[in-house]
């Protein structure tokens, strides 16, 4: 199934800084999608709770991917990137 993908001001501005390349945020999102499909895939995916309820955490070494995902409109908007100790703040 096929997903838009539309990014926050926060999120592009990491991947214009380089903290992830496009083309991972891609691959962990393609495989984020499998995953949805309840395929088997090596991906470290949380939902998280309390005020990012609704939202996923996708863990990629020392960085995290925080998104929110529109499964009528098939949409992935991607909230943050960044290191784990800035990025829930």
């Amino acid at each position: 199934m096929k997903y838009n993908i539309e990014l926050s001001n926060s999120a592009n501005k990491a991947i214009r800084k380089k903290t992830l390349t496009e083309t991972d945020l891609l691959d962990a999102l393609d495989k984020f999608i499998s995953w949805t499909e309840k395929k088997d895939v090596n991906i470290d995916v949380t939902k998280m709770v309390g005020v990012w309820e609704g939202f996923y955490r996708i863990r990629l070494g020392d960085l995290r991917i925080i998104l929110l995902v529109d499964y009528e409109r098939h949409v992935i908007f991607v909230d943050r990137i960044g290191p784990r100790g800035d990025v829930y703040k």
